[in-house]
């Protein structure tokens, strides 16, 4: 051990470096907040279904951590309110195109973006899902439970402003400034695909689904460079060297289910390098919607549903490449959930949490769960970068699961995202991306 100290090295500890404005950044000459209108008026279910967003900047980096987008939600049925389902507005979405330079980055949802997102939310705190729903409907009644931040609904001719800032987008989420400016004509587009009003609404008698979408603006900083730098850049590109911009990106998938004995293998044949992290959560077919909360909270984008009956008896495991994951099965929603938030990052975090307890999780016997999602973590270091699971030659991805309900309680349907790792690279002849 001596000898392995003794070959290490001093650093200056902070409270003993004295050195003034070490860490400027006057390269970066000025930020400006700009505005992209959406290439259609309005959009809704009973409107246009697809809103597209070219994001251009002929002399500029793109700030990718700032953008986010707003809209106004109208009334236009005359006669009841409208109930949203979710109070951060992503429910209104389906799914999430972006392209750089004609190159496809990401393609979200799957029909599920609003679920997916809702999922994501929930890993968050309360005090931050409180944060993001002030932005969106506002909410009312939520509690650390996490499954009853209901939305303030509209009334009649009603409209309300929100703001959106997606989660699950890796692209968005990177940390990396775009280079928008090198980009070319192709430019870097966002395309939004509306949700049915039945999975964003509440869709009682008394309860309007006739609504559009108008004003869709998208927000993002634009940063300008001194000319010395940004001319660096461009050499760089026109010299045959490229830009890497790596990111985390994740597919969904829709699997119905249809044994009733509470035990099911749910297969994914993929095709990524580094598969990192896979998620799983349950549902079974909603009932009528009623004129009362329940109406919202058994729709499908709120409802990460386990039996009651399953919560010491629910057994997971997943293989990968005919590799098992865990020698022994998860069992029991406790284990899950230990094996959840290492996969999410907060197991080990004093400072981050959760908006779910043990009652939506499923950790009492008896009660029903509401927020139950089994994560398994591929990566092999935690801190380093590629070091999930390669699947590139067309990978077996199994799922099994066990003791999950039977006959009516039996689940129908299992939502899968699996998260990848992906890299876009930036020429001068496009962009490519590669995964």
């Amino acid at each position: 051990m001596e000898h392995i100290i003794a070959s290490g090295s001093d650093f200056l500890v902070g409270p003993l470096s004295y050195d003034v404005l070490q860490d400027q950044a006057s390269y970066v000459t000025g930020r400006r907040n700009c505005q992209i209108f959406a290439s259609v008026p309005e959009a809704g279910p009973l409107s246009v279904k697809s809103v597209k967003f070219n994001i251009a900047d002929p002399n500029g980096f793109i700030d990718l951590s700032t953008l986010c987008f707003s809209w106004t939600v109208q009334e236009k049925g005359g006669h009841h309110s409208l109930q949203p389902l979710t109070a951060i507005p992503h429910c209104y979405w389906g799914r999430m195109i972006i392209r750089c330079s004609s190159a496809l980055v990401e393609d979200l949802g799957g029909g599920n973006l609003g679920r997916t997102e809702e999922m994501f939310s929930r890993f968050m705190s309360q005090a931050k899902r409180e944060n993001a729903a002030v932005m969106g409907h506002g909410w009312t009644g939520g509690t650390q439970a996490g499954n009853n931040h209901k939305a303030r609904s509209l009334i009649a001719n009603a409209e309300k402003r929100v703001v959106w800032r997606p989660l699950t987008s890796g692209i968005l989420n990177c940390s990396k400034w775009l280079p928008a400016l090198l980009l070319g004509n192709g430019g870097f587009t966002i395309e939004l695909e509306v949700a049915p009003a039945e999975d964003a609404v509440r869709c009682h008698a008394n309860d309007s689904q006739n609504y559009v979408l108008k004003d869709l603006v998208c927000h993002v900083d634009s940063c300008t460079l001194t000319s010395e730098l940004t001319e660096q850049y461009t050499s760089m590109l026109l010299s045959g060297r490229s830009i890497m911009i790596p990111y985390t990106t994740m597919d969904c998938t829709l699997q119905y289910l249809t044994a009733l004995t509470g035990s099911h293998d749910i297969n994914l044949a993929k095709n990524w390098t580094r598969l990192d992290t896979v998620f799983c959560s349950l549902d079974k077919e909603e009932i009528a919607a009623s004129e009362d909360d329940v109406g919202i909270w058994n729709r499908h984008i709120n409802r990460f549903y386990l039996p009651g009956a399953s919560s010491n008896i629910v057994e997971t495991y997943l293989h990968v490449n005919n590799k098992r994951f865990g020698d022994f099965n998860n069992v029991g929603a406790p284990q899950h959930w230990n094996r959840l938030i290492r996969a999410i990052g907060t197991m080990p975090s004093i400072a981050h949490s959760t908006n779910i307890n043990d009652v939506t999780y499923g950790c009492v016997p008896g009660t029903d769960a509401s927020s139950w999602v089994a994560g398994f973590d591929m990566e092999k270091c935690s801190g380093a970068t590629a070091t999930g699971e390669n699947v590139s030659t067309g990978g077996l991805v199994g799922i099994h699961l066990s003791n999950v309900g039977t006959a009516g309680d039996s689940p129908t349907r299992a939502y899968v995202v699996s998260c990848y790792s992906a890299v876009l690279e930036l020429k001068d002849t496009g962009a490519f991306v590669y995964s």
